[in-house]
């Protein structure tokens, strides 16, 4: 999973409501003008603080949990021993949308307050269109009141279009007020690639929504960007692209984003749903598997925490399908851990084949086969020697094939083995071969190793034939050895096969773990893994706060999201 890590740049598309304050100049009559004025809200002096006051305002154990779990801002990558941790890769996410929607927030009343104190609000006609000097790429305002679903609106107009290109929509009831406001924002960025400069131009609108009153406090973002350009240019040059000019395209940010926030009965609640199609274009440029699944370029989350000492937080993630429409138990069917088990055997068994066939292909492996389809195969074959052990490759027995091994099979396990590992194990003859597997010294299970070497293109043969499949058992067999690559390699599968739902944070500790229902898994950031453990203190204050009855927005809604400014 990619990170946000620019997300909160979209905030700044709020300030251009600031030119307001600066903006004057005569009246331009608008189609249907009329000389009601809108003194009798901007005059009031408590509107300042009752917008203030209906704005939720997130706790800093919401915030912070994030710094905490890798001692650095979320935003940025932590990595121990060259391993981007958990706490960044799985759930940082969350916290870009919480810094996101933080800031979001605090423009939106810096702004207000700003255009309220500044009195240019004050002893306006309303259905005007008002000039500015269009210093700030607007050409002028418009107030209006009684719309559907609140009383005032502010526009702001550019050039001739004679639709807004931004607009503030906001009621006030008692000493609580609720509002709207939709925004567009042009953001262009320059590459060169060998000499060209291309300029790159990505389109966004946001629409911020809040609503407060003396029970509760609401805020929801919705988020749509259009970088397809991007996507496009990026595929076009990804290999003549630099580091830095990769970082600066951020492929892995949403391209569409629903967020809601709200402060009801001591509790602080936040649950999203982002698309984020470049995840799959990074995976295809770079040539990495969809470990989470070909169509899971959309991420869930749910997080509350609650007022008091315990400043804990509860959190659930999920990887659903594009186009998942029932999200009844898609915490559960579609967690890290769900969807890690679902592709994770399948992409090693699709990654078998692949070593297996003619054609070279460097994306098989972290391993760079330097242009060799035949250390393909032999690679595949050690895998699948390593995965399912020496005694259960599909071959028959040594027993029933006998100690002889034939000039015939000989030439083709010299073939095979073209790296010269046959003479490294001194292996390379038939005679030596057939006085090895004839020594009443040597043991069987060494017989059967050098067996199976001897046997590797028929091996391979049968497993493609047969339709063989390295399975979870195959696993299980080998986490039991004894070894440290095997060691090593149950302890990232346990580890990730753990990240389920709920999971658990705190301000001073980051993250503490995740739970399944029965058994606590405790993170350990020194090396990033996720063991049985002891439930952390104040676990069942944090874990009986309820995730269930959030409100969720469905993977396809989000997909099929179009926000219109008018």
């Amino acid at each position: 999973m990619k990170n946000t890590n620019r997300l909160t740049l979209i905030g700044l598309a709020i300030i251009p409501l600031l030119f307001l304050i600066g903006c004057g100049g005569s009246s331009i009559s608008g189609t249907g003008g009329t000389k009601e004025t809108s003194n009798e809200i901007f005059d009031d002096q408590g509107l300042s603080a009752n917008f203030r006051n209906s704005v939720v305002q997130l706790p800093d154990n919401l915030l912070l949990s994030s710094i905490s779990s890798s001692g650095k801002k979320s935003s940025k990558k932590s990595k121990s021993d060259g391993e981007e941790s958990i706490a960044v890769s799985v759930y940082s996410t969350i916290f870009s949308y919480l810094r996101f929607s933080e800031n979001i927030k605090e423009s939106v009343v810096k702004t207000f307050i700003e255009i309220y104190d500044s009195g240019i609000l004050r002893n306006l006609e309303v259905d005007v269109i008002y000039p500015t000097d269009g210093d700030d790429g607007f050409t002028g305002f418009k107030l209006e009141k009684t719309l559907p679903g609140f009383d005032w609106k502010v526009s702001l107009y550019n050039g001739n279009d004679s639709s807004p290109v931004t607009t503030f929509l906001f009621s006030r009831s008692e000493n609580y007020l609720k509002g709207k406001i939709l925004l567009g924002s042009v953001e262009s960025k320059t590459y060169i690639v060998d000499d060209v400069s291309t300029t790159i131009s990505e389109n966004s609108t946001l629409e911020v929504s809040f609503e407060g009153s003396a029970t509760k406090k609401s805020m929801s973002l919705k988020f749509v960007s259009d970088f397809d350009t991007l996507i496009t240019f990026a595929k076009e040059n990804w290999d003549k692209l630099s580091a830095a000019q990769k970082e600066t395209l951020d492929l892995g940010k949403p391209k569409n984003l629903m967020l809601n926030v709200t402060f009801e009965n001591d509790e602080y609640a936040i649950s999203g749903t982002s698309y984020h199609p470049g995840w799959k274009t990074i995976s295809e440029l770079d040539n990495e598997d969809n470990i989470f699944g070909d169509n899971n370029q959309t991420y869930m989350f749910k997080a509350k925490s609650i007022v008091g000492d315990e400043k804990g937080v509860k959190m659930a993630v999920a990887l659903p399908d594009n186009s998942l429409n029932d999200i009844t138990t898609v915490y559960v069917d579609d967690s890290i851990s769900n969807r890690f088990k679902s592709n994770f055997i399948d992409t090693v068994n699709k990654n078998l084949l692949r070593s297996f066939d003619e054609i070279d292909d460097t994306s098989t492996d972290d391993t760079n086969f330097d242009g060799d389809a035949a250390a393909e195969k032999i690679e595949g074959f050690n895998t699948i020697r390593w995965l399912m052990g020496d005694s259960r490759l599909p071959i028959q027995s040594l027993l029933s094939h006998g100690s002889i091994i034939t000039q015939a099979e000989m030439d083709l396990a010299t073939n095979f083995w073209q790296d010269g590992s046959l003479t490294t194990w001194n292996l390379e003859t038939l005679a030596k071969v057939n006085t090895a597997l004839g020594d009443i010294a040597r043991s069987d299970e060494s017989k059967l190793i050098i067996y199976n070497i001897i046997m590797a293109p028929t091996i391979i043969s049968n497993f493609i034939s047969q339709n063989i499949k390295v399975t979870y058992d195959d696993l299980e067999v080998l986490f039991a050895v004894e070894s440290e690559d095997a060691s090593a390699f149950k302890i990232a599968f346990d580890t990730f096969t753990r990240i389920v739902n709920p999971a658990f944070f705190t301000k001073e500790k980051g993250l503490l773990g995740t739970y399944d229902g029965t058994l606590f898994y405790e993170y350990n950031k020194s090396d990033q893994t996720l063991t049985e453990g002891d439930k952390p203190t104040h676990f069942d204050s944090m874990n009986a706060m309820d995730l269930e009855s959030m409100e969720s927005y469905t993977p396809v809604d989000v997909m099929e999201l179009e926000i219109f400014i008018e």
